[in-house]
Formats: C-alpha cells, structure tokens, sequence
C-alpha cells in the first residue's frame, strides 16, 4: 500500500504517449537489404553517437550522416538520409493522449523523455496539459543517469513518492525507484489506466 497520496504522474514519451517507437526504422532497414538492426543499432540507448545526439551536443545533421557514411562504408549502400529520418518518426498514441486530457487538472502533469531537439514530438502532444517537461536534449542528460531524475524532481516540486512514473524501457525505472519515485513499466494504455486506479489517480 502506498503512504503517500498520489499527486503527480509523469510519462514517458517515445513508447507511452507516442506508439511503439523504431518500428519504422526496422521496416527501412529491410526494405533495403540491410542486415538487422544495422540502422537500429544507431537508435539504441548507449551508443555514444546516439548518447550526444540526445543530450544536444551533436546536431542532427551530423547523426543522420554518422548513419550514412557507417552504411555506406559496411554496405556500398547511399543512404536517402530523408528517408531515414521520416522512417525514424513516429505517431502518438491516441488512448495516451485523451488520458492526459482526463487527468489534467486533477494531478500535476509532467513528461520525462530521452529525445532530441531537432524532434517536433510537442506539435504532436498538447503540451498546454502538461506542468512540467525535462527533455535530455535541453538538459544535457539522458536517462538512466540518476541526475536527470533529480532534474525532475526539482522542476515538478513535489515530494518522491507522490509521483507515479510510467516508462516502456525497464532500464530506466531503477533510478527513478531509487529516488522514491513510484515507477511501473509501461506496456498499454489499459494497464497504464488499471495502475493508475491502483494508485487512487482514476
């Protein structure tokens, strides 16, 4: 049973507010003949190409091209890197979003995302609902580093474990739990709204 009364959710964005993300990217990368997860690869949390380009100190030119001279050099293959990037994208998930809308105004609202600044995920997600967003690109870390946790912690000014947290990689969650932060592994919006219920939020 939880000691504190819920007064605070915060999702993730790439695989909880948005659909399953680098689905696209899987597809493009068959599409042309490349073996898997040879674009993939790139998308992954820890490649320390990727790890810049998150935390805003590799511009998103720079990546694309990092991308296409490692498959042109392995593969004889030149990329469209227009391509890639529009395979790269992807769209919210409806359910999560009439979610925010129900809960807003009845908890605080935050949004706690590994992306990038050249990314227009805000034109797709009605940021107007949400109080508080900490972003690795604006920020300069990425989860799981413990520091972007207490980065949000410090914006949203509400104790630890009044905050439910909701994340689609279970790497990310230990930090967050370490902090006192009460963090579920997202996997839908129906389980996403029986946690919630659990918590006393729905």
């Amino acid at each position: 049973m939880l000691l504190a009364v819920v007064t605070a959710v915060v999702f993730d964005y790439g695989g909880v507010l948005s659909q399953p993300p680098y689905a696209g990217i899987v597809r493009h990368e068959a599409a042309l003949g490349l073996p898997p997860d040879t674009l993939r690869q790139f998308l992954r949390e820890g490649h320390p190409v990727y790890d810049e380009f998150l935390t805003g100190r590799l511009p998103g030119r720079d990546f694309m091209k990092a991308i296409g001279a490692h498959v042109e050099e392995a593969y004889g293959i030149r990329l469209d890197l227009g391509a890639v990037a529009a395979a790269m994208a992807f769209d919210v998930e409806p359910r999560m979003i009439a979610l925010l809308h129900e809960l807003h105004g009845t908890v605080k609202l935050g949004i706690l995302t590994n992306n990038v600044k050249e990314a227009a995920w805000r034109d797709q997600v009605p940021v107007e609902l949400v109080d508080v967003i900490v972003d690795s690109s604006a920020v300069g870390l990425r989860k799981p580093d413990p520091r972007i946790y207490e980065q949000l912690l410090a914006e949203m000014q509400v104790a630890a474990e009044e905050i439910v947290y909701f994340d689609d990689l279970e790497e990310n969650l230990p930090p967050a739990r370490a902090l006192g932060i009460v963090a579920f592994h997202f996997r839908d919006a129906d389980e996403c709204r029986r946690q919630l219920a659990d918590v006393g939020v729905l």
